[in-house]
């Protein structure tokens, strides 16, 4: 299992397990998945499933740049509408068991041209899986992609349209929130099973 970015103990070691130390188009790849949308995210593991956040524009209601042309995905244009995605694949094959949208329209806060709208990992308890959309908000899943609860964490401007990429930290059952911006910046705890904040510490920049 690796259920948050960077590990069950954030140090980015797979504990007991061994992992290859060299990588190739045919070494030690066992499948592959090929993503239609664009995501900085990191994927995690548990119990034998796969789970990555993922943003799509919407080709049937894009709309097109002052001259008229289609506007370039890879500039995360703010005008455009986006589908923002939790996937679910089987460890052993790479086959997708579930796709749900979290969110579906336009960017409620734009981000960098270099940056994506899935730039934060997704977290797990074991029990529920937490998929933060930046300034869109905070979401959560049971492993079988039921949504159990949504939170609103604000859309605040960050500076120079970087982002968030902020990724939830979950301990025993306690979802952990590090949210800066330039207008509004804190550290939140939140309730896993109902999403219910308890408690919020603003952070002075």
């Amino acid at each position: 299992n690796w259920p948050q970015f960077r590990g069950s103990e954030s140090n980015q070691l797979p504990g007991e397990i061994s992992i290859p130390d060299e990588w190739g188009e045919e070494n030690h790849v066992v499948w592959k998945f090929k993503t239609e949308g664009r995501g900085w995210s990191s994927p995690i593991i548990w119990g034998g499933q796969v789970f990555f956040t993922n943003v799509v524009l919407d080709l049937e209601r894009q709309a097109t740049d002052s001259s008229g042309d289609p506007f370039d995905p890879e500039n995360n244009p703010e005008e455009a509408y986006y589908r923002m995605e939790l996937h679910c694949l089987d460890l052993k094959t790479g086959t997708e068991l579930w796709k749900r949208i979290a969110y579906e329209g336009k960017p409620r806060i734009p981000t960098h041209r270099d940056n994506t709208y899935a730039s934060e990992t997704p977290a797990t308890d074991g029990d529920r899986i937490y998929a933060y959309f930046g300034m869109t908000g905070l979401y959560c899943y049971d492993l079988s992609g039921e949504l159990l609860w949504e939170k609103d964490m604000g859309a605040y401007l960050t500076q120079r349209n970087w982002g968030a990429s902020t990724s939830p930290i979950v301990h025993n059952e306690i979802v952990y929130m590090q949210i800066d911006s330039e207008e509004e910046s804190y550290v939140v705890a939140i309730n896993g099973a109902d999403g219910k904040e308890l408690w919020r510490k603003d952070r002075d920049e």
